[in-house]
């Protein structure tokens, strides 16, 4: 019933499109892996139906370990996912099972031999510090054994405990690292990966050349996409929208419910959102770039700002370029708001 109802907002956003070729394709959110060889069929038949892809196109999907077997692996490759992320966390049992993951170490070992002898040669592997029971010492085991795996891609991720959650309840008895331990998990990670050729292109993200994900660069470029499924946002058209969280009122209408949360982007807001997203990104601030869109020098319009960190140790002025830094980056929030408080 869902994926009918995804297929019928599929078909029906397509409208939208007029022409537009699709050069990125993205099985996110909850656990894609759970769709059954018929499901994936039937989602691909209405993508390959309404809408236009380039031959190159990067086609994503996330997936859990205990949920992907190599059949369903060689499956999906057939089909024409050609990018696979892979929701490691942690290479110690004990860790794993503080996070409530229904995987094993092994299960990732499986999952990952699957995945290469059905042929995927672009994955990535999540990794997560600061969680229950992890130590420096454990975290540094984790990084070393995906880097002997020759991963094209790894996210790495700080366990952030939300309002609502299981964890949040129960968080005066976790058993989580310190603030110190956590940052030198962070400089650690941010040293081996780009010691051993992954460049750290984004906060989190980290990549071999030319395997950075396309399709997230997308959001962090201000690129155009359209998000379907329950919680699916968009940004199309200088709008940014989002379907009802509601699964049961996703399926009653047929996956076209009224959009929430629209929001129209105003010059201002795309200003602030450039800066917000660039910063999050390796490359940084090209003030070529920003001119063009804002009519206005970055560095004249922010000069006691770029002054400010530029003369710090968590960002670099270099040429048109202003970016931050590996340390920069772990406390960019913080150097985004004054910017933002300009």
């Amino acid at each position: 019933m869902y994926v009918s109802a995804l297929c019928n907002e599929l078909a029906r956003e397509s409208e939208e499109l007029h022409g537009r070729t699709v050069d990125t394709v993205f099985f996110g959110g909850g656990t894609p892996s759970l769709l059954n060889e018929n499901q994936f069929e039937n989602i691909f038949s209405v993508i390959g139906k309404y809408y236009k892809r380039t031959e190159s196109a990067e086609i994503s999907a996330e997936i859990n370990p205990a949920t992907a077997s190599a059949e369903k692996l060689r499956f999906m490759h057939n089909l024409g996912i050609n990018r696979l992320s892979i929701g490691m966390q942690s290479l110690n049992e004990n860790e794993l099972s503080a996070l409530g993951r229904a995987h094993t170490v092994r299960d990732f070992y499986n999952c990952y031999e699957s995945a290469r002898n059905a042929g995927f040669d672009n994955i990535n592997a999540d990794v997560m510090y600061g969680i229950p029971e992890q130590t420096l010492s454990s975290f540094e085991k984790t990084l070393d054994i995906t880097l002997s795996l020759g991963c094209e891609h790894i996210s790495a991720y700080s366990l952030k405990i939300e309002e609502g959650t299981p964890f949040f309840k129960n968080k005066a008895s976790l058993v989580l690292p310190d603030e110190d331990s956590e940052y030198a998990m962070y400089l650690m990670c941010a040293e081996k990966l780009e010691q051993a050729g992954y460049f750290h292109y984004e906060i989190s993200n980290y990549a071999k050349a030319g395997r950075e994900c396309r399709h997230n660069l997308r959001y962090w470029q201000e690129r155009e996409y359209i998000g379907a499924g329950a919680s699916a946002y968009s940004y199309f058209k200088n709008k940014r929208y989002g379907n009802t969280r509601n699964i049961a009122d996703y399926i009653s209408n047929s996956g076209i419910c009224e959009k929430v949360n629209v929001e129209t982007i105003g010059e201002r807001e795309r200003e602030y959102e450039y800066i917000m997203l660039a910063l999050r990104l390796g490359r940084g601030i090209d003030d070529n770039e920003f001119k063009k869109l804002f009519g206005s020098s970055f560095f004249d319009k922010y000069e006691d700002k770029v002054n400010l960190f530029a003369n710090s140790e968590y960002a670099e002025r270099s040429g048109t370029s202003f970016h931050l830094t590996d340390k920069g980056m772990y406390v960019s929030n913080s150097i985004i708001y004054e910017f933002l408080e300009n």
